[in-house]
């Protein structure tokens, strides 16, 4: 079974941090990091299983 990352890029923190939660509940994946960038932005990096992957996002 291969091995995937997906990121997102989202322009509020606070559906940034809701998001995540959201990702990580959808499917057996693995949070990277999920970080303010810049003023605004949000960044969440996960990884697992390629359908993992693609369901959580």
């Amino acid at each position: 079974m291969g091995k995937s990352i997906g990121l997102l890029e989202l322009k509020s923190i606070p559906v940034g941090i809701e998001t995540a939660d959201a990702v990580l509940k959808a499917a057996n994946v693995e949070l990277l990091t999920a970080t303010p960038t810049c003023p605004g932005k949000y960044v969440i990096i996960i990884c697992g299983a390629v359908g993992a992957v693609k369901s959580a996002m």
